[in-house]
């Protein structure tokens, strides 16, 4: 499965790992704890990001963590992710799609029940708000830290750029010398948020991303869900 630090950075920039979708090694559960500990990093305060267009590659990419994330922590055993699969492989379920899948579902278990398949799909759900907000935490920190990096560069160079002028005043033997210098310096502090610009986009561009990709996420299971509720229960 492709992590999701190597959507933002690349892999030796850092040595910690990502949040993930914990994979369940232990047998089928008849009811899983939604409450069950996975062990992620302490979320980081976050700020408010500015609305960013993604592209669909991305979202693709981001969606596609979710999809292999829901699938590791598959349950062994026919549960309401083998339901959910079978009710998403068609183009338009309705009220007899559901019962033959149900009925069919119901082969594969004698023991399944709308009511387990309810409970299943709402611990789905709490697995895939969990990572979302630990995705966005991530993507957030690496953000701010860009920013972070680009205003202290801009501080710094600033900073240096009135010095100058000071010298420039204290010594006019270097005035020449010095003007050129503050050109250029003054160049450089006008490209440093076009530099910064492709890679803030592309954070900000990601984290939409997580955004979209764990609202369509939930979208599907909430309509697999009402579903079952409606034509099952």
């Amino acid at each position: 499965m492709k992590s999701w630090k190597s959507l933002f950075i690349k892999e030796e920039e850092e040595k910690t790992n990502p949040p993930s979708f914990p994979i369940s090694n232990t047998p089928k559960q008849s009811n899983p704890d939604k409450n069950t500990e996975v062990h992620f990093p302490k979320n980081e305060p976050v700020f408010k990001s500015t609305n960013t267009e993604v592209s669909n590659s991305v979202f693709e990419e981001v969606l596609s963590v979710y999809e292999k994330g829901l699938d590791s922590i598959n349950m062994p055993g026919y549960d309401f992710y083998e339901f959910y699969m079978a009710i998403n492989a068609l183009k338009e379920p309705n009220e007899v799609a559901y019962q033959m899948a149900f009925k069919m579902a119901k082969t594969m278990d004698t023991n399944l029940s709308t009511s387990k398949m309810i409970h299943d799909a709402d611990f789905y759900l709490s697995k895939i708000k969990e990572v979302h907000s630990q995705y966005e935490s991530q993507g957030k920190q690496k953000l701010k830290s860009l920013e972070s990096d680009l205003s202290k560069e801009e501080s710094d160079l600033t900073k240096e750029i009135a010095k100058m002028n000071s010298e420039i005043e204290s010594y006019k033997s270097q005035i020449t010398a010095l003007e050129k210098k503050l050109q250029k310096a003054s160049v450089d502090l006008n490209h440093i948020p076009k530099n910064y610009e492709p890679k803030l986009k592309s954070i900000e561009e990601k984290i939409t991303a997580n955004d979209k990709a764990m609202e369509t996420s939930v979208s599907k299971i909430n309509l697999v869900k009402e579903g079952i509720q409606k034509y099952l229960s």
